[in-house]
C-alpha cells in the first residue's frame, strides 16, 4: 500500500464519522429527551465513541495488520460490522431509507477492506512459503499443533513415571515395613521363649522347695532369695537347726534342703553336713531306719 492509498483511507474514515456522528448524536441525546441539555451531552459523548470508535477500530485493524492470523481478522470483521450495523439503524431512526445511500457507500468500503485483508495475507503467506517453506503461516501452525500435542505426550509420560515412582516408593516401604515386623515378632517370639522356659524352670525349683520346706514352716518360699546372701556360718546354722528339727529325714534329703535353701552346689551342701555330723541328734547318725 502506497501513500496515496493510506491517505485516501484515512479521508474516507474521517467523512465516515463526520457524516454519520450528527445521527449518532441526536439518537443518544434522544433516550432522555426530558433532561436538560448538560446533562444529555455526557450520554451523546458516549454514545459516539463507542458507535465510531468500535467502527473505527475494526476498519483501522482490517486495514493495516498484515500479520493478523485468521481468527484474528474475523474478529476485527465481527467488531465493524457490529458497528455498521449500529450506525444503520440510527439511519433509520433519525435520516430515513434517504440515509441508506450513504450507509451502503460506507458498507462497499468496508467490505472491500474485509475482502483485501483475507487477500492481502493470503499473497502474504504464499510469499512466505515460496521463500521458506518453514515461514509459510500453515506450516507454523502445523508446527505450533504438533508441538502442543508433542508436549501433551511429554507431560502424560511424566505424569506416569512419577505415579510409577511413587508406587515403587510406596512397594519399598512396605517390604522394609514387613521385614521390620517380621524381625520385631521374632525378637518377642524369643524373648517369649526365654520367659516361658524362666517360668517353668522356676515352677520346677519352687516344687521342689515346697516338698522340703512342707514340715518347717519356718522358712517360707518367699524367703529364699535371701538365703543367699547369708555368710557360711549362718548357713551352717540354719542346716543345724533344720535337721535338728527334722530328725526323721534321710541325709540326702537335709543336703537336697540346703541345696535348695541357700543354693549352692551339691559337694558343698555335703560339706555342710560333714561339718554339722558331729553336732546333730542322735537319731541324724543312724543309717535312716533308726539304728546307728
Amino acid at each position: 500500500m502506497n501513500i496515496s492509498d493510506q491517505t485516501v483511507r484515512k479521508a474516507i474514515k474521517i467523512a465516515a464519522v463526520v457524516f454519520t456522528s450528527p445521527a449518532t448524536v441526536e439518537v443518544a441525546g434522544g433516550l432522555y429527551p426530558e433532561w436538560a441539555w448538560y446533562a444529555r451531552l455526557p450520554i451523546q459523548i458516549a454514545g459516539l465513541v463507542l458507535i465510531e470508535g468500535a467502527l473505527l477500530l475494526g476498519w483501522h485493524q482490517l486495514d493495516n495488520n498484515d500479520r493478523a492470523e485468521p481468527e484474528e481478522r474475523w474478529l476485527y470483521t465481527a467488531i465493524t460490522a457490529l458497528a455498521y450495523a449500529a450506525l444503520l439503524y440510527i439511519s433509520v431512526l433519525h435520516e430515513g431509507w434517504q440515509g441508506w445511500v450513504f450507509r451502503l457507500t460506507l458498507a462497499a468500503v468496508i467490505g472491500y477492506s474485509v475482502v483485501e485483508s483475507g487477500i492481502v495475507a493470503s499473497i502474504a503467506d504464499k510469499r512466505r512459503a515460496d521463500r521458506s517453506a518453514d515461514s509459510s503461516r500453515q506450516v507454523k501452525r502445523e508446527r505450533r499443533k504438533l508441538e502442543r500435542e508433542t508436549r501433551k505426550l511429554e507431560l502424560q509420560s511424566e505424569h506416569k513415571l512419577l505415579r510409577l515412582e511413587v508406587q515403587l516408593r510406596e512397594r519399598a516401604r512396605a517390604d522394609e515395613l514387613q521385614k521390620e515386623y517380621e524381625r520385631h515378632s521374632k525378637k518377642l517370639q524369643k524373648e517369649h521363649r526365654q520367659q516361658l522356659q524362666v517360668l517353668e524352670a522356676g515352677e520346677s525349683t519352687q516344687s521342689r522347695q515346697d516338698t522340703l520346706l512342707r514340715g518347717n514352716p519356718r522358712y517360707p518360699v518367699e524367703r529364699l532369695n535371701s538365703e543367699k546372701r547369708l555368710t557360711r556360718e549362718q548357713r551352717l546354722e540354719r542346716l543345724l537347726e533344720y535337721a535338728n528339727s527334722n530328725p526323721e529325714l534321710q541325709p540326702s534329703e537335709v543336703v537336697e534342703w540346703a541345696r535348695s535353701q541357700f543354693g549352692v552346689a551339691e559337694s558343698t551342701a555335703w560339706s555342710y553336713w560333714s561339718e554339722l555330723k558331729s553336732e546333730l541328734a542322735p537319731a541324724l547318725h543312724s543309717n535312716g531306719n533308726g539304728h546307728r
